[in-house]
């Protein structure tokens, strides 16, 4: 028997592994990775708080394709004779004919089939529905005086060859089915258990376990799931589910080696409003005692976030300058003491000032003395506006130009108590935009 490796889940969901030896003696191991969903009708389904790891019967050492299962029952919203069902998982879609419960009667001419009992609930498992090579468990159809006729058939073109039900299908059938020879039979039995190695020329569709029609090539990124009779809660229940895509890794002292996974089985049930998938992957180990130093190292990955294909909005802001010139000197602009602070979330267009205009420093915030702006307050409301022609000749009389940057970025509003000349100036009020 070959040992176990060591298992580090660094995440919510479950992992397990399987050991076993391929047909050229080299161990191999199998590590499955599980996944829960709660499954939610009109939207995608979520991951659920309560991740189950897979089961026993779950472990596989490889499936060649998709298995998909679904346990349900049919849900009519009255009492009905007759229902159909139907169930749509990615590209799987198979639809079933419910009948409610009749028996053979004797008649006038011979065995009929008895009336059929209204229902509203049925559950749809093998044992209602007619025995056949597919279903050895099933009803008998054979007609017989009291003997209960199936209540479930498969609908649609091939349908005699299809499964009656959404369920796994038998050991025994799936032996038939994969053709297995006695040595592959004890093999897939013990003889993995054990470490023998794998018989050559053995094919590993034994462990597909759904019905052919159940089956799918790939299951992967965003798939649709659509049920039509078969939610205790909804006539037509529709959801999708995000494959996750979970990383997995090999170490053997200091290597890494990454594990390839493929989501291999889908199994949704719609009594308990859960689906669990199983993400499954191979690699082969050099030695058997890698096994024992070795550890398979399990993180969560999220596979798709949400991304908007329109670039993300940006706050646009003019850089704003608080200086004007005087003497051949910037010298800050005042601020009044209850004046509005910059808004931290905007973005600023440049980080330089254009065309060599100094950007304002807080040291410099002091209004200079004898100024008759001193009372001049800003405001950011609009980023253009324009000065009275009279205001603008006057502050360029006694202050010089006031440079063109600042009368394209600043809002200005000046209001003076003086009054008379430009040595003591008439009062200066702001009025209209600036272009």
């Amino acid at each position: 028997m070959l040992p176990s490796p060591t298992i580090i889940q660094q995440g919510a969901l479950r992992a397990a592994a399987m050991v076993w030896r391929g047909a050229d003696e080299r161990a191999r191991i199998s590590v499955s990775v599980g996944a829960t969903f709660e499954l939610v009708h009109g939207q995608p389904s979520l991951l659920s708080k309560i991740q189950q790891p897979p089961q026993t019967h779950e472990l596989a050492p490889q499936k060649p394709r998709v298995d998909v299962l679904v346990v349900a029952a049919a849900h009519a919203r009255s009492p009905v004779t007759h229902l159909e069902v139907t169930a749509v998982v990615g590209g799987m879609a198979k639809t079933l004919a419910i009948t409610g419960d009749r028996w053979w009667v004797l008649g006038d001419r011979g065995l009929v089939e008895g009336p059929v009992t209204p229902f509203q609930h049925m559950p749809l498992v093998r044992s209602r529905a007619a025995r056949s090579r597919l279903n050895p468990e099933g009803i008998s159809v054979e007609p017989r005086e009291g003997q209960p006729l199936p209540n479930i058939a498969p609908v649609g073109v091939g349908a005699e060859a299809m499964s009656a039900t959404f369920e796994a299908l038998p050991h025994d059938v799936r032996a038939v089915r994969s053709r297995l020879t006695s040595t592959m039979s004890h093999w897939f039995g013990r003889g993995i258990v054990a470490g023998d190695a794998a018989p050559s020329g053995i094919t590993f569709d034994y462990w597909n376990i759904a019905p052919q029609e159940q089956q799918l090539d790939t299951f992967e990124g965003e798939q649709q799931l659509r049920f039509s009779n078969l939610h205790p809660a909804a006539s037509y229940f529709q959801t999708s589910i995000i494959v996750p895509t979970p990383q997995v890794v090999w170490q053997v002292k200091e290597n890494h080696w990454p594990v390839s996974l493929r989501c291999d089985t889908v199994q949704i049930d719609l009594l308990r409003g859960v689906a669990q998938l199983t993400l499954r992957g191979v690699l082969a180990v050099e030695s058997p005692a890698q096994l024992r130093s070795g550890t398979i190292v399990v993180r969560d990955h999220v596979d798709r976030v949400e991304v908007s294909t329109q670039p993300p909005m940006r706050k646009r802001a003019q850089t704003l300058f608080t200086d004007y010139q005087q003497d051949g000197q910037h010298q800050p602009l005042p601020f009044l003491p209850n004046a509005r602070p910059p808004d931290p979330d905007l973005e600023p267009e440049t980080s330089r000032p254009p065309r060599g205009l100094p950007a304002a420093t807080p040291s410099a915030m002091a209004p200079p003395p004898n100024s008759a702006l001193q009372n001049m307050r800003q405001r950011v409301e609009t980023p253009r506006l324009t000065i009275d022609p009279s205001l603008s000749a006057r502050i360029q009389a006694q202050f010089g130009d006031l440079p063109a940057d600042a009368r394209e970025t600043v809002r200005l509003e000046a209001d003076t108590e003086e009054t008379g000349n430009l040595q003591d100036p008439a009062p200066l009020r702001h009025s209209g935009d600036l272009p």
